[in-house]
């Protein structure tokens, strides 16, 4: 299973680059540039993750009080997040592949 889900985020990752790639081209400018777009996608990331931790207290919480409402509620939010969590890893991927796509111009000079 987890094979299949790494070839598929491996996938998704390609064409998540060669979106930004057809709107940005295809390497950044700079080593900077490259830092800093990545730099914007692990924050994004990041926020989506405080959001699911948060979301596992309201899980235990609804847990501890036997509320099957609010634990259907939470895990609803978990749910969410963590698709928004993976597209954004996914993002960091392709953004950190586009960065390298600049080392390998170099490489060929």
């Amino acid at each position: 299973m987890m094979k299949e889900l790494l070839s598929a985020a491996e996938a998704l990752t390609q064409e998540e680059y060669q979106r930004a790639a057809a709107k940005f081209g295809p390497k950044n400018n700079s080593p900077h540039e490259s830092f800093a777009v990545l730099l914007e996608e692990v924050s994004e990331m990041k926020v989506e993750q405080g959001i699911i931790e948060k979301q596992m207290d309201e899980f235990w919480s609804a847990v501890m009080s036997n509320s099957d409402e609010d634990q259907a509620s939470a895990l609803q939010e978990i749910k969410k997040r963590a698709i928004l969590s993976a597209c954004e890893s996914i993002q960091v991927a392709a953004m950190a592949h586009k960065a390298l796509m600049g080392y390998d111009k170099k490489e060929e000079q």
